[in-house]
């Protein structure tokens, strides 16, 4: 008898058994059935934007793992009901990020991969706690980028293949992490690691939003419009009423789709009144939104996406801001 549960595959092991969801051609494998059988696959299904598959554990062959020692007088209270949820940070997560085996481009791909399901599956059950499991994993994540040149140049290269549900969040936040690592390198004043849970969780406040809406081709229905463009304002209420963000950072939130120019939203801000750090989001937001292949549009490459920016965006640009991002991505 088949016994199916759905897997993350960052929790995959050799020897499972996996059964890839339809369509046949949007996978690099032969057969849409089949068993592991080295680490290599796990990268493939990575690469190729598969998040979660389907094992079948009654035609899996994984080596048992030999039962731990007891541990002496370990006792731990049972947890809270409220972690009767999936984990958002795997033990397996953890692991991928911290093994040194692995090479700085296949790490890239998983991590990029990872992170896009753990955002994924954080916006569709947002709560306080699960935002706060979010930062902490973050947390790992950040410290390799700082920490890891090899690895932050394959993550921004997997930047030009938004194919993940949540890729544009991921796209952007490591986009923006890089331009304030640059931007603010200099200075001790400004926590990556807090700034970075901001650009990650910018669009946050499309959970509210009509799913159809978010790849809708076509115009928008004014009614449509003012749905999409509310998305920074429920965002910011969100982050806010948790306090799950410090206030200067949250303000990526509410303002990453406010323009120097005053012709944004959702408030028409200007200049100076736009944080610093909401700058920087919202130029790594429209160099993704130009360069990401979506349902209605067709992609740019970096140059030419560049070229469109400073082109149509002179009023609304941070030019300090623009060349750190033309050095970051060319030099």
């Amino acid at each position: 008898m088949s016994q199916l549960r759905q897997l993350s595959v960052t929790e995959l092991q050799v020897g499972q058994y996996i059964i890839l969801p339809p369509p046949w051609h949007k996978h690099p494998f032969l057969r849409s059935r089949f068993r592991l059988e080295d680490l290599h696959d796990v990268e493939e299904l990575a690469r190729a934007g598969i998040l979660r598959v389907t094992v079948d554990e009654g035609r899996s062959r994984v080596a048992p793992v030999p039962p731990a020692a007891p541990a002496a007088r370990r006792v731990e209270p049972p947890p809270p009901a409220r972690w009767n949820q999936e984990e958002l940070v795997t033990p397996a997560l953890r692991e991928l990020i911290h093994d040194p085996y692995l090479s700085a481009p296949a790490k890239a791909r998983l991590l990029h991969a990872a992170t896009a399901d753990m955002l994924g599956r954080l916006m569709r059950q947002p709560s306080l706690e699960r935002v706060q499991e979010f930062k902490q994993g973050l947390t790992e994540l950040v410290d390799q980028v700082l920490s890891n040149d090899a690895l932050a140049s394959g993550l921004l290269r997997l930047t030009a293949h938004d194919v993940y549900t949540w890729g544009h969040s991921v796209n952007v936040g490591l986009l923006s992490l890089l331009l304030a690592r640059n931007h603010y390198r200099h200075s001790d004043a400004h926590d990556l690691h807090e700034l970075a849970a901001g650009f990650f969780l910018h669009d946050i406040g499309k959970v509210f939003v009509n799913p159809a809406l978010l790849n809708k081709r076509g115009r928008f229905t004014e009614a449509e419009r003012l749905e999409m463009r509310a998305h920074p304002a429920l965002g910011l209420q969100l982050v806010q009423e948790s306090g799950s963000l410090d206030p200067a950072v949250a303000s990526i939130v509410g303002q990453h789709h406010e323009r120097v120019g005053g012709g944004g939203y959702p408030h028409g801000l200007e200049g100076g009144e736009i944080h610093p750090y909401a700058q920087i989001c919202a130029l790594a937001d429209v160099y993704d939104a130009l360069t990401s292949v979506r349902s209605y549009k067709t992609s740019l490459g970096a140059f030419e996406a560049l070229r469109v920016i400073r082109r149509e965006m002179v009023t609304d640009l941070n030019f300090p801001l623009f060349e750190g991002l033309v050095r970051l991505l060319y030099e």
